[in-house]
């Protein structure tokens, strides 16, 4: 999870390990932290489990990891993410500052802090925070969901072209990872650059089939009023792209 580019193949490997690892210590704190992990990402991209499952199964793993170990940072990270997909955005920036707390060089931790900003409709206060897991780790396998998170604050605040350009590091650092390609579609139509949109939006499709705009907001809002507006314009340019409703 933490080394390798993310996947649904290397996800389901997790979640296979971590498994295997509870039935041969049920007191593993490692192996249930890194269980919640694996079940965010589940939750987060429908890999493999319905949604309420995942979030059911990590939340529940995660509780169980803090409470064998509550020095268990990156548990916290797992929680905090799961906490982020079930809309409870304040409990979630909570759990991460306990996280950077135990471990002041997380740099995970720090990018995720940015994108709940984002998500409470801060976009500007997120780029600090994000810079600083770029300085803690600037060669990161997370540094493409980073990037990411970049380009839709950017998008939020009309800043379109530093949008394109950190969603297009995103895909080169990780070509299979969604979220680059939706912020640069969205931000190539707001540009009125629709061929080169429309082609974004092709890809976004190959490696999230099935994708629409109401299952997109679903996943970058969790429903939550704000996030929902802070993600308005996102959205908007997908639909100008050509994503349906």
């Amino acid at each position: 999870l933490w080394t390798k580019p993310q996947t649904h193949a290397t996800n389901d490997a997790a979640v296979a390990f971590t498994a295997r690892a509870i039935s041969l210590d049920g007191d593993n704190a490692e192996a249930y932290g890194v269980a919640a992990y694996a079940y965010a990402r589940a939750a987060n991209y429908g890999w493999g489990m319905p949604r309420a499952d995942a979030l059911r199964q990590g939340i529940a793993a995660g509780e169980k990891s803090v409470a064998l170990d509550p020095k268990n940072a990156d548990a916290y990270y797992a929680l905090a993410f799961l906490y982020t997909l079930t809309g409870d955005v304040i409990k979630s920036q909570e759990l991460l500052r306990q996280c950077i707390a135990l471990n002041r060089n997380h740099a995970p931790a720090y990018a995720f802090y940015g994108l709940n900003l984002n998500r409470l409709d801060r976009a500007r206060d997120a780029f600090p925070w994000i810079e600083r897991a770029f300085a803690l780790s600037p060669r990161d396998p997370l540094r493409a969901i980073w990037y990411g998170t970049i380009a839709q604050a950017r998008i939020s605040i009309g800043d379109d072209v530093r949008a394109v350009e950190a969603a297009r590091k995103g895909i080169a650092a990780n070509r299979n990872h969604s979220r680059n390609y939706a912020a640069l579609a969205s931000a190539l139509a707001h540009l009125a650059r629709m061929d080169q949109a429309k082609a974004a939006l092709k890809e976004l499709r190959r490696v999230q089939p099935g994708i629409s705009v109401t299952r997109y907001r679903r996943i970058l809002t969790s429903g939550d009023p704000v996030a929902v507006k802070a993600n308005a314009r996102l959205l908007d340019g997908l639909r100008m792209a050509g994503l349906p409703d």
